[in-house]
C-alpha cells in the first residue's frame, strides 16, 4: 500500500524555495568574500585616479576658434587646459584680428614669450578706433619676455600679470589706448623694474 503524501506539508516549503536561493546565494558570496584579502578586493573598486578633462570656457569667440584649430591636439573641437598647458609659443597668430578678451591666457603656463605684435590690432584712427584693442588680457606665471608692441588695449583696459619677477621687455610693448590702463602684479618689484616699464608706472596696482 502507497504512503499518502502530505500536501499540506508540502506547499510551505515550495513557497519558500524563492527565499532560501537568495540565501543560499548570500551565503556564497559571504564565502567567496572570506577568502578574498582586502588587495583583492580593491582591485576590484572602479579607477578613479585619473581626473576627467578640464575644459577652458572662452569669453572671447574669436579666441576660442584660433585656440582650437592651433592646439585642439586630439580633435574634439575644444580645448582643455592640459592642452593649454603643452603649447610652447603662440607665436603671432592673434596677430591683427579683432579680439576683445583672452584671461584664459593664463593657461598657456609653459609658454615664456610673448612675441612682439602679438596682440597688435592696426585701425586707422577714429573716434572709435580704441574699442577694436583688447580689454583685459592675462599673462601667464612662466613669461619672462615682451617684444615690441606686443598688446595694444583699448579704453578702460586691464592687464594681470602672473610672473612674480617683471618679464623683460623690448621698448615700449604696450600700445593703444594708455591712460585708462590697469595694470595688476603679484609683486612691487614691477614697480622698480626700470627700463620701458618706467613708461607705465602709473599703471601699476599690485594686486596679489
Amino acid at each position: 500500500m502507497s504512503a499518502m503524501i502530505n500536501v499540506d506539508k508540502i506547499e510551505p516549503i515550495i513557497d519558500a524555495l524563492p527565499y532560501m536561493k537568495n540565501i543560499i546565494l548570500i551565503l556564497m558570496i559571504c564565502g567567496i568574500l572570506s577568502g578574498c584579502t582586502k588587495t583583492d578586493i580593491e582591485s576590484v573598486k572602479p579607477d578613479n585616479s585619473v581626473e576627467p578633462e578640464k575644459y577652458i570656457s572662452f569669453q572671447d569667440r574669436t579666441v576660442e576658434e584660433i585656440c582650437i584649430n592651433n592646439w585642439d591636439s586630439n580633435g574634439d573641437g575644444k580645448l582643455s587646459e592640459k592642452e593649454a598647458a603643452e603649447v610652447k609659443s603662440i607665436g603671432n597668430v592673434f596677430s591683427y584680428k579683432k579680439i576683445f578678451y583672452f584671461d584664459e591666457l593664463k593657461y598657456f603656463t609653459n609658454i615664456t614669450e610673448i612675441p612682439e605684435y602679438a596682440f597688435f590690432y592696426l585701425e586707422k584712427p577714429s573716434d572709435n578706433y580704441v574699442e577694436m584693442f583688447l580689454k583685459r588680457i592675462t599673462i601667464p606665471e612662466n613669461v619672462c619676455k615682451i617684444g615690441l608692441n606686443a598688446i595694444s588695449v583699448g579704453r578702460n583696459a586691464i592687464i594681470t600679470f602672473k610672473p612674480t619677477t617683471p618679464p623683460s621687455v623690448s621698448g615700449n610693448f604696450i600700445g593703444g589706448y594708455i591712460s585708462s590702463l590697469v595694470i595688476y602684479v603679484p609683486s612691487d618689484s614691477y614697480k622698480t623694474a626700470g627700463g620701458y616699464w618706467r613708461d607705465y608706472y602709473n599703471h601699476i596696482v599690485v594686486k596679489y
